[in-house]
């Protein structure tokens, strides 16, 4: 009783207390007019008498004079105010009344008049805005607290009670789990044995913990070794640099090893989890399983690093040996340093890390009785919408092979997921819809044995097969096709025809003349203007996130023809089909063949550029392109080819030709002169044309440099003092120079080829590797099902030649369906990259040529291992070697 009253008190107590407050707060003036801080009543009486000239000049275009809404929301008020003082009156009188919903109800009610209409537009304050809003939150919270006060008692009770029972329980369980000694020798010399048992397949995972280590060390220290002979990468988006290369290569690879070593821990981790079962039954702590697991997994890391590290330092010395006879002394090769020591640890541990989250699942399922069966379990096949879905698979890699043959999707290796994915859903669908057509035909039961392992494992099947097609497209199209274009790419020195390349202004006329006179240099001059657009780089910038726009040359048509002759003395002009108005360019995309074919520019719908004539605009967004007050206008392109007039001192990305009609360039040299500078829009009054701060002309002329190889360097040093008087040029874009020398081009790309030969043969290699582990590790993982099956087999009758035939039927599977996907995706995606890279009919059979060799190898490599693996299969399961 005393209890109760208590309780009464309180919830009296925080009554009065929260309304009122509640009623101060609602009589605050906290609403600005034009005359100061007035209340909610103060501002009904101020419209009344003066209307909207009692409203500040911001409020008083919102306010439309409606008194009708004011009034409403004043009397709503005033109900509210008359229920919160009654409720007020009842507490102090010690008669608590359950009428706070009213209140809230009010409140909220004239909280949202106030957002659409009426208060909410004669005050132009924040806190006038949001007046009602701590109203709610008082009232809500002291009806909160008078709820919580009438369940405390029972609460807190709950909550002791609670704590006693789990209390006991925690100390039945340490009495009845208590292990006051120690592990005995015999217990560790069983774990010991134990482990010694699971050794072939520890080794398997130590393995290819050891192959993730040395895939790490010997990318990041090639890239360390040839990065001090090549330009600094100061975009890892822009251009083929080193870091470039590297990346486009080890993603892909990065993701087979980690889908490897996830397929692998999972094998071993089953493995494990079956070999342990008699411990658990035993009553090993739970602990202590978990630290055995531990334990192996963590020393399985530290000797795949080390293990990484020495394989990694031969593949390196391999690698320092193949470029030194390459290349001779031309580059200089640096060597590893700490920082790739660090860096492959930080990446295999990321692996590491990753495979064990991805097997999360299988690391904590003790259930032995379910992991043992999980073998043997039949894998039900799909029965619905198996035509739909085969037919979207086929959609998917058609889409795929079409979208794959546009130059502006740039060759990406998304639409290669997209193939897989395809794949992946032929071979599960359409492989289950063929299956079930056999088994509904009368010879069903005469293949029922040859094909039970692809109705018993169709799903697994299906993702093996996937797997390998992937893997075997990866090496034979998408890596071995930028090996070989490397072998066919034109020779440096033919890509860049001139010495220096200069982008000039009008007053830098005479530091030309100069190099005429002093070194005899031949000096060529042609107008251009300088075309932006608004995105340079592949990446997909969020709509708050800077994007960089490139810089690009434009000429005439008429400088396009010039610059044709000058390169073939039998060039025949002819007509480019450019109009007047400036809507059709012609691009010449400066790069060689070993580069992905690109477009010009990255903005949203890249098949027509986004391209503004004129000096980067920096405070113009993408998102503006499509109005006309914008001088960054989408052009057509009228046609296009890749090759190098000028240099390709870029890689595509950058200073390639935008060639316009001779009509249109007229106007284009004087664009500058309407064109606001600040934000790409068009200056329609004169007065605000400014000239250095509005509006700024850029380069006028195109320089190309031809002389003596022994005044370069006497040449250079001239035309490094002609880019520092320009160097805010470069303040935008570092990649963006005021001249260009052939020679350090020429080093360069002779790096970035050596890099991108031997880097892409090496993931060929890798992607070749990893498809014979995962088959080998396919056979290991089924053998004890195959020796099962040979024994009921054997039991039932059949010779030992059907078997073997049945046996063998099921690994040469794993060859010639994937192998049969992967010759047709090579061939129509080699023609596809053909047609995207513009290469002519003797680059075409240079090409196949040079692949053959590669192609050939790869298969024979695959024959072999398969012939092998058969053998030690038929060995294993038919026990030729007791």
């Amino acid at each position: 009783m005393q209890k109760k009253k208590s309780r009464r008190k309180e919830k009296i107590c925080v009554g009065v207390i929260g309304y009122a407050i509640f009623l101060i707060y609602s009589m605050w003036p906290v609403y600005r007019l034009r005359d100061g801080y007035h209340s909610f009543y103060g501002v009904f009486r101020l419209l009344s008498q003066k209307g909207a000239a009692a409203l500040t000049d911001s409020c008083r275009d919102v306010w439309d004079g409606n008194m009708g809404a004011i009034k409403i929301q004043v009397g709503l008020f005033v109900i509210m105010q008359i229920v919160a003082v009654l409720y007020l009156i009842l507490l102090i009188l010690n008669k608590y009344r359950y009428i706070q919903p009213v209140v809230i109800g009010i409140a909220i009610t004239e909280m949202f008049l106030s957002d659409y209409a009426a208060y909410g537009t004669v005050a132009d304050n924040v806190m006038a805005f949001m007046f009602f809003v701590p109203m709610v939150v008082m009232s809500l919270l002291e009806l909160a607290l008078q709820k919580m006060i009438d369940v405390y008692d029972e609460a807190l009770a709950r909550s002791r009670n609670y704590e006693v029972q789990e209390q006991e329980k925690k100390e039945e369980a340490h009495r009845r789990l208590d292990f006051p000694g120690k592990y005995t020798k015999l217990f560790y010399h069983m774990i010991w044995k134990n482990f010694r048992s699971d050794w072939k397949d520890y080794r398997l995972f130590l393995f290819c913990g050891i192959m993730v280590g040395t895939l790490a060390f010997s990318g990041l220290g090639a890239y360390e070794m040839l990065s001090s002979s090549h330009r600094a990468d100061l975009s890892m988006y822009g251009g083929e640099g080193l870091g470039r290369i590297l990346i486009n290569a080890m993603i892909p690879l990065a993701a087979c090893c980690l889908f490897l070593m996830v397929f692998v821990l999972i094998f071993y981790l089953r493995k494990w989890i079956q070999n342990y079962s008699i411990f658990v039954t035993l009553g090993i702590r739970r602990k202590a399983l978990w630290t055995i697991a531990g334990l192996e997994i963590g020393l399985g890391f530290v000797f795949s690093y080390i293990g990484g590290v020495i394989v990694g330092n031969g593949v390196l010395l391999l690698f320092r040996k193949i470029v030194g006879n390459m290349v001779g002394d031309q580059i200089n090769l640096s060597y590893a340093s700490k920082t790739t020591y660090l860096v492959s640890l930080a990446v295999l541990f990321l692996v590491y890390l990753v495979s064990l989250m991805a097997t999360r699942d299988i690391v904590s399922d003790f259930n032995l009785i379910s992991a043992a069966t999980r073998n043997v379990a039949k894998e039900k096949m799909p029965r619905r919408f198996l035509k739909i879905i085969t037919v979207i698979g086929a959609a998917i890699c058609g889409y795929s092979a079409i979208s794959y043959s546009k130059i502006y999707n740039y060759e990406k290796i998304t639409l290669m997921l997209a193939l897989f994915v395809g794949l992946f859903l032929l071979y599960r669908f359409g492989g289950t819809l063929l299956l079930r057509k056999d088994k509904a035909s009368k010879g069903y039961l005469g293949t029922l044995l040859k094909r039970n392992d692809r109705y018993h494992r169709s799903k697994t099947t299906a993702w093996y097969l996937a797997a390998l097609t992937a893997l075997h497209i990866c090496g034979m199209f998408y890596f071995a096709f930028q090996s070989v274009s490397v072998t066919v790419a034109e020779q440096p020195e033919s890509l860049f025809p001139y010495d220096f390349m200069c982008i000039s202004y009008d007053e830098d006329q005479k530091t030309f003349e100069n190099l005429e006179k002093q070194y005899g240099a031949k000096v060529t001059t042609y107008p251009m203007v300088r075309i932006s657009n608004s995105d340079k780089t592949e990446k997909n910038e969020g709509y708050y996130e800077k994007r960089i726009q490139g810089q690009q040359i434009g000429i005439s048509e008429s400088t396009y023809h010039a610059l044709k002759k000058a390169i073939d003395p039998d060039y025949k002009p002819h007509f480019l089909h450019l109009d007047a108005k400036g809507e059709k360019v012609y691009l010449v995309h400066q790069q060689d063949r070993s580069v992905k074919a690109q477009p010009i520019d990255w903005t949203f719908s890249k098949k027509k550029p986004n391209i503004h004539v004129g000096i980067v605009c920096e405070g113009y967004t993408p998102y503006e392109h499509f109005s006309e007050e914008t001088t960054y206008q989408q052009r057509t392109i009228a046609g296009e080819e890749i090759g190098s007039l000028t240099g390709c001192f870029r890689d595509g990305k950058l200073e390639n030709l935008v060639v316009f009609s001779d009509a249109f360039f007229t106007k284009a040299q004087n664009l500058w002169k309407t064109t606001n500078v600040l934000n790409g829009s068009f200056i329609k009054k004169k007065t605000d044309a400014i000239e250095g701060l509005t509006v700024k002309q850029g380069p006028t002329k195109l320089v190309l440099i031809n002389s003596k190889a022994k005044d370069h360097k006497a040449i250079k040093r001239e035309l490094e003092k002609f880019q520092e008087k320009h160097k805010e040029d470069q303040a935008y874009d570092a990649e963006i120079a005021n001249y260009y020398a052939k020679d350090e081009s020429v080093k360069d790309l002779r790096t970035e080829r050596m890099m991108k030969l031997i880097v892409n043969l090496f993931v060929t290699a890798t992607m070749l590797f990893i498809s014979m582990f995962l088959v080998y590790i396919k056979v290991l993982s089924e053998l004890d099902e195959k020796n099962k099956r040979a024994e009921f087999f054997t039991c039932m009758g059949m010779r030992k030649k059907e078997r073997i035939r049945i046996l063998l039927g099921e690994l040469h599977l794993m060859f010639w369906l994937p192998g049969a996907f992967t010759a047709l995706v090579t061939a129509v995606f080699t023609g596809i990259t053909f047609y995207v890279r513009m290469y002519t009919n003797a680059v075409k059979l240079q090409f196949i040529t040079h692949a053959v060799w590669l192609w050939g190898g790869y298969i024979l490599v695959e024959l072999l291992f398969m012939w092998l693996l058969g053998k030690f299969m038929v060995r294993k399961v038919e026990k030729d070697d007791e």
